[in-house]
């Protein structure tokens, strides 16, 4: 009987020496972030504004951080804007996508590109208005962001949406 409880205690310790070197670093690789994850490097958020008003979102802007208090994002963009700071990314596109009852006709068909604190409109290269299967699709071309060179979007009343950007 002795021996057995040596056995059980040798096959656990063993059994956790083995987890902790090997498994359990690898499940942590397989975890996305926002920042060049394994599934590929694009950041995705949901944008909703409640309110009875247009309201302007600052996307990316690092240098001041500031968000408008009067739309939900989630998540949080602040892991990324940090990331900004220390290496810059170019944005390749931009896909926003109506949701949760909202419809494509209802949404802003613009993004913002604010260099140096001059504003140039981005216009959309795709729509698609299937059903199930809208989105708008935005390729600026030589887009680089960097916390203070960042991008405006503005929501209109009562709307949400899905913004996904893909980024080198």
């Amino acid at each position: 009987m002795n021996n057995n409880w040596k056995f059980i205690t040798g096959a656990i310790a063993i059994s956790s020496v083995y987890y902790f070197m090997f498994l359990r670093g690898k499940r942590e690789e397989q975890k996305s972030s926002f920042v060049d994850s394994d599934f590929g490097k694009k950041v995705k958020f949901k944008i909703c504004n409640n309110t009875d008003e247009n309201q302007v979102i600052p996307i990316f802007k690092s240098s001041d951080n500031i968000q408008n208090p009067n739309v939900d994002l989630f998540p949080s963009m602040n892991e990324f804007n940090r990331n900004l700071n220390k290496e810059n990314k170019k944005i390749r596109g931009v896909e926003v996508s109506p949701i949760d009852n909202t419809l494509l006709k209802s949404i802003s068909k613009e993004i913002t590109n604010v260099l140096n604190g001059t504003k140039t409109n981005l216009k959309p290269t795709f729509e698609s208005n299937k059903k199930e299967n809208e989105f708008i699709l935005f390729e600026p071309e030589n887009l680089k962001i960097d916390g203070e060179n960042h991008m405006e979007y503005t929501m209109k009343p009562k709307t949400t949406i899905e913004i996904m950007f893909h980024y080198e």
